[in-house]
């Protein structure tokens, strides 16, 4: 215990690390928005991916782009599981030359 009037501020200590990836959303050379979830779990990519549908769909764009890289596949097959059963996404497909990335289609 000690008394209040003895107590000093704390010095201002170093940034905190961040550990976990950055979500950029962002505009891309395609018609719509870019979304990269590259070194996301699962769990978190598909989180982050429904505040981009939703955010496009908004904002009036056809299509999100989503990076979801190309690792063990898992992302991405989580990625397109996803897409396949949401109602603001028509349709998806893989753009010629970026194996790492699925561009969703969005409903207006």
């Amino acid at each position: 215990m000690v008394p209040v009037r003895e107590l000093l501020p704390a010095e201002a200590g170093p940034e905190p690390r961040r550990d976990k990836p950055q979500v950029l959303v962002h505009a891309s050379s395609y018609d719509g928005l870019e979304l990269n979830l590259i070194g996301m779990r699962v769990e978190e990519a598909l989180e982050r991916l429904e505040k981009a549908i939703d955010q496009a769909v908004v904002g009036g764009q056809g299509e999100l782009v989503i990076v979801h890289g190309i690792g063990t596949g898992r992302l991405r097959a989580a990625v397109r599981g996803y897409l396949e059963n949401h109602p603001l996404v028509g349709s998806w497909h893989e753009p010629s030359g970026r194996a790492g990335a699925t561009v969703a289609q969005l409903r207006e």
